[in-house]
């Protein structure tokens, strides 16, 4: 019976996971408006050079956006997930990450040292980003 169990879940995680591979690689048609993922690579683009005091990452689509932002050492990054589902950002190496974050949720973090800060979402270990702190 638990064997039974175990492989109706594993098929339910795969459908899941196929439906989610699915919506995130969706094209829009020519005569659709912009996509938020397509104004978050302009903003990447022109947000990530300029060194700011403060930052914005909006959890959009499975994906931080900007996917890099630059700060000033003792400069303040905010997450806020737009999202459905919950996620995080949390440091590759442990030095900081948030609570899981629920749809509509905003969390602080303060980067008083220098370096470059790689972090990931705990329950979407593919959706990565990075901090700069200058």
């Amino acid at each position: 019976m638990a064997a039974v169990v175990v492989v109706v879940l594993l098929g339910l995680g795969f459908l899941l996971l196929q439906n989610q591979s699915k919506t995130q690689t969706e094209v829009p048609t020519p005569t659709q408006a912009p996509q938020a993922s397509d104004e978050a690579v302009i903003q990447e683009s022109t947000e990530s050079a300029e060194v700011m005091d403060e930052a914005e990452v909006e959890i959009v689509n499975f994906a931080y956006s900007p996917k890099t932002v630059t700060i000033k050492a003792g400069g303040q990054v905010t997450w806020t997930n737009k999202d459905a589902v919950a996620h995080t950002a949390t440091a590759d190496d442990g030095s900081f990450g948030t609570r899981l974050l629920a749809q509509g949720d905003s969390e602080s973090v303060t980067f008083d040292k220098a370096g470059t800060y790689t972090y990931y979402c705990k329950p979407h270990p593919n959706m990565k980003a990075t901090v700069v702190v200058e």
